[in-house]
């Protein structure tokens, strides 16, 4: 068993009952309720969600990339996609060692960010630690040190539910890293709800002290999205195979988004910011 199952292991807590699970081989079950869950290639898994429903072509893509090459699934997006987004994680790793702490990251993917992280996803992808469809996440309260989440709040039909059990797994003072997307064109994994300002980030994580916003993906990242989806629909003239054909091409526009490493520092660079970061800190004290 690796360290990082060990520590899930002992950190799990029955979502229906609130009670701790019991391990027979690759069964656990709730000692209160009897849910189940099984162990499986050193990942916990409560059910299986479906992940990215393929369609015809580009999700379909992907889902499969995600699931053979996991490594060439993060390539791609740092090297490819439309967006130039700051390392999320990386700041918040100087102040909580994931090998010493209890660190989750919400909705990861296939991608690892540190050998030590717990991912928690809807899909069973290579390097999921815990597989579990939406909240509350079957884990004690007050549990975890850090939380990241990276462009999934968007995909989640209740952000404000998922918000609250981040607050009630986080220890009082616990660290949150969480990226969304403002302008951003619809990229459902399968949905896809909602976009933020940095005030309605403010408004979501009222409860939590010491908020800080900032432009993590900026205007020209917007714009290079923005830009590939319209020549594919301006020139396609109505028909859905040259539409696919020409958004491949338009990803000749993705070397522009690199001009966002200077730009997003810019004074104004949050009016038309293709994301935006929120870190916070749940509070030492319930109010």
């Amino acid at each position: 068993m690796t360290s990082r199952l060990a520590r899930l292991i002992e950190n799990l807590a029955c979502a229906n009952c609130g009670r701790t699970f019991s391990r027979d081989g690759d069964a656990l079950s709730c000692d209160g309720c009897g849910a189940n869950a099984r162990v499986r290639r050193d990942a916990v898994i409560f059910g299986e969600g479906s992940g990215d429903a393929p369609d015809p072509w580009l999700r379909s893509i992907k889902e499969r990339v995600k699931t053979a090459t996991p490594r060439l699934y993060g390539w791609l997006i740092a090297a490819v996609s439309p967006v130039h987004a700051i390392d999320v994680a990386a700041p918040l790793f100087d102040e909580v060692d994931p090998s010493t702490h209890f660190v989750l990251d919400y909705g990861s993917g296939p991608i690892r960010l540190h050998p030590d992280v717990i991912n928690v996803d809807i899909t069973p992808y290579p390097g999921v630690d815990l597989v579990v469809a939406g909240t509350p996440l079957p884990l004690r309260d007050g549990c975890v040190d850090a939380i990241v989440s990276v462009a999934v709040l968007e995909h989640v039909d209740d952000p404000h539910a998922v918000v609250r059990d981040f607050e009630r797994l986080l220890k009082p003072g616990g660290r949150l890293q969480v990226y969304v997307p403002f302008m951003q064109g619809v990229h459902g994994a399968p949905d896809d709800f909602q976009r933020w300002t940095p005030h309605g980030l403010e408004k979501l994580f009222e409860r939590f002290d010491d908020r800080r916003v900032v432009v993590a993906a900026g205007p020209t990242s917007a714009l290079v999205w923005i830009l590939q989806e319209w020549f594919a629909i301006t020139f396609s003239f109505g028909s859905r195979a040259l539409y696919r054909l020409l958004y491949m091409i338009g990803f000749i526009f993705t070397p522009l988004k690199f001009l966002d490493a200077a730009l997003r520092h810019h004074p104004m660079a949050s009016k038309i910011a293709s994301g935006y970061l929120i870190t916070a800190r749940r509070r030492m004290t319930t109010q």
